[in-house]
């Protein structure tokens, strides 16, 4: 079981970071595999959002 954990932080600019982190991945390959997906869904989020 992995522990996903989202934090917003507003910024200067007016604008919000996100900052993602996971953990509890028992396997490198686990971890590998998880990465491209948020990469996946981390680009369709900005995508969005900037509609």
């Amino acid at each position: 079981t992995t522990r996903v954990e989202f934090t917003l932080t507003p910024r200067h600019d007016g604008g919000t970071t996100l900052r993602l982190e996971e953990t509890g991945f028992t396997t490198e390959t686990h971890y590998t595999q998880n990465v491209s997906g948020w990469d996946h869904e981390l680009r369709e989020l900005v995508a969005f959002l900037r509609v």
